[in-house]
């Protein structure tokens, strides 16, 4: 009778190009296997990117295909050879007990098991898994010093998953793509939300280094990536190189690094991310925050609520129409931009700016380096050292602050060369809007209604705090 068979294939790693040559080969020889025999195949199962040593790893693949066979599902469970299926012990022992309890024939096609009832069966496959994870063990230890003699000389990691806009194992520049992260990552600086930035990749068919679809959270991953600043990660720290080639100059990096790191911006609810003012709207009674909020009895209209929750000093007693005060603000703006010179004034510096800020910055860096040198060579003791060090950190993170800042002072540059605020305002989302509401604007203060249960918009309710005031 023919057996019903599940073919397991497992790769640990792909190339840098994605490719997964290597499972396919192990498919193509188990299926002439299943042919010959004239066995019938009721499923590949796949696990790619997946370690069979570290048993930290979830195989999904691999459990389903167990739960499948014990399950009744399947005969026979093949593979190209033990160590893609198992090279720990433990895992050796689940296969043994499949075949103990349930009468599974388990095989190989490179090293086959001759008959699982002879009595050497059981511990020849414990001996295979045994010396695999040797191997893996082994493998392992000298692939670790091999990363830390590279990032001891700052070259990238070998193979591994290439990242946007680099080639030749990162040590070239791809232009186009290249091209692309500089654009995304002005106009992320220019205050467009990052899944206005994905949404337009993916209109124009870019494709992430896997062929994949673009969305916020990628976006931000690879506009803060070391390597496009030059850098490269090692054990969780950055590393300085001097052979990777930077996509991105300091400054522009760092500025990214900051805003799309903000844990402000990341972990705000999301009814709080989605208006202009959020973050910016004080209860005159109790000075909380007052958050955006829709309910159906206030007419499904979003509104600033000041908010009584656990552990908040909140009044509870304050509301306003969401739209209404955000397009007051707005009118607000755009006069005092037009007639208000310090508001003006605020971003019209010369972009040189930015250059002499960088390279500070690249001087700190360089002094810190300086007194490790100095320190290994005796020149300066611990305490010597610490002390240089908190001081240029403190020094590193006050040029940083600074360059945030002037990122932040950008979102103005289109804006006071346009007379459409207005339409800026509506064009580029709620995250340029936010911007430059708090580039201006330190607190919008909302005061009780002058009558009780009155619902009509009361701008004399509204006081604005203007940052230059």
């Amino acid at each position: 009778m023919p057996k019903r068979v599940g073919i397991y294939v497992r790769i640990s790693t792909v190339d840098a190009s994605g490719n997964e040559t290597a499972t396919a080969r192990q498919e193509a020889d188990c299926r002439e296997v299943v042919a010959r025999n004239g066995d019938d195949l009721v499923r590949v199962y796949r696990d790619v990117d997946r370690s069979a040593y570290d048993l930290s790893t979830e195989r999904p693949a691999f459990e389903e295909m167990l739960r499948d066979a014990a399950q009744g599902n399947l005969d026979r469970l093949l593979a190209w050879k033990w160590d893609r299926l198992c090279r720990s012990l433990l895992d050796a022992g689940r296969l043994h007990q499949l075949v103990e309890v349930k009468g599974i024939d388990v095989n190989t096609v490179m090293d086959p098991i001759s008959s699982w009832s002879s009595s050497s069966a059981a511990l020849e496959v414990g001996i295979r898994a045994g010396l695999g994870a040797g191997e893996s063990k082994s493998t392992s230890m000298r692939l670790k010093r091999v990363s830390e003699e590279r990032a001891a000389q700052g070259l990238p990691h070998a193979g591994g998953r290439r990242g946007f806009g680099m080639k030749n194992g990162h040590l070239e520049i791809d232009e186009a793509e290249a091209a692309i992260v500089r654009d995304c990552a002005a106009r992320a600086l220019d205050g467009e939300s990052l899944m206005s930035v994905a949404r337009d990749l993916n209109d124009r068919g870019v494709t992430t280094t896997r062929n994949g679809t673009w969305n916020a959270s990628n976006l931000r991953r690879l506009l803060t990536a070391p390597h496009v600043a030059g850098r490269r990660m090692f054990r969780g720290e950055i590393v300085d190189s001097d052979v990777i080639p930077a996509i991105l100059d300091e400054a522009t990096w760092v500025a990214l690094t900051k805003m799309l790191n903000d844990p402000k911006r990341s972990t705000r609810h999301a009814a709080e991310m989605n208006r202009p003012l959020s973050g910016t709207v004080r209860c005159g009674t109790c000075a909380s925050v007052m958050t955006p909020r829709t309910r159906r009895s206030e007419g499904q209209r979003p509104s600033y609520v000041c908010r009584k929750e656990p552990g908040k000093m909140a009044c509870g007693g304050r509301s306003i129409c969401a739209d209404d005060l955000d397009q007051y603000v707005l009118a607000s703006i755009i006069e005092r931009v037009e007639t208000d010179p310090l508001s003006r004034a605020l971003i019209m510096r010369d972009d040189a700016e930015d250059a002499s800020i960088a390279d500070r910055l690249l001087a700190v860096r360089d002094a810190r380096l300086d007194a490790v040198r100095l320190f290994s060579e005796g020149h300066l003791t611990a305490s010597e050292l610490v002390a240089a060090q908190q001081t240029s950190a403190e020094t590193a993170r006050a040029l940083e602050a600074e360059l945030v800042k002037r990122g932040s002072a950008r979102v103005l540059a289109g804006v006071l060369a346009s007379d459409h605020l207005e339409a800026l305002w509506n064009e580029r989302g709620n995250q340029w809007a936010r911007e430059l509401v708090r580039l201006l604007i330190n607190s919008i203060e909302v005061a009780p209604n002058a009558v009780r249960g009155r619902q009509a918009f009361d701008p004399d309710r509204i006081t604005i705090h203007w940052a230059a005031d």
